[in-house]
């Protein structure tokens, strides 16, 4: 079963399109029928827009390998470790572009935050088959990148968080 995830844009109102999004390909429906085509490329000559720029998937940023490499080491539940887990998977060799790129993808909501109920499917949003993080891990990932104490982790906390892994 796929998960998809919506942005609506409000910058091409007169387009009145909704764009879907699932690993490398986007769907768009524009009202009148829906397409599928591979990532970065146009449907009727519409380019594809989004409120924050065109999203990626996580594999266009770290290798299946890496990825499902890290899951197998927190995969019993509260065994995961926020910070281990960017070493396993590379992301903190990353640039900051990089990771704020995969924590525009962790934000589900687009709302500039990963909330709570957005971070206990940190893991699936890495592979739909994962775990999902025990309230415990969930209050400790929160914990360890909270800087403000908002109950949040923004973009920036994550980058500071996932770059100094």
């Amino acid at each position: 079963m796929l998960l998809w995830e919506l942005f609506a844009d409000s910058r091409v109102k007169f387009l009145q399109i909704t764009e879907y999004y699932y690993s490398t390909f986007y769907c768009r429906c524009d009202f009148s029928g829906f397409f599928l085509h591979p990532q970065n490329k146009s449907v009727n000559n519409l380019p594809l827009v989004s409120p924050t720029g065109i999203k990626m998937s996580i594999s266009s940023v770290l290798s299946a390998d890496a990825i499902s490499s890290a899951l197998k080491e927190c995969q019993g539940p509260d065994s995961f470790c926020p910070k281990k887990f960017f070493q396993s998977c590379g992301l903190n060799k990353k640039s900051p572009q990089e990771v704020k790129k995969v924590f525009g993808i962790l934000d589900n909501d687009a709302s500039g935050f990963i909330e709570e109920e957005e971070l206990k499917f940190f893991l699936q949003r890495f592979s739909p088959g994962a775990r999902v993080l025990t309230e415990k891990e969930t209050k400790g990932f929160i914990s360890a990148a909270d800087d403000d104490g908002d109950g949040q982790i923004g973009v920036e906390e994550f980058t500071a968080m996932v770059l100094s892994a």
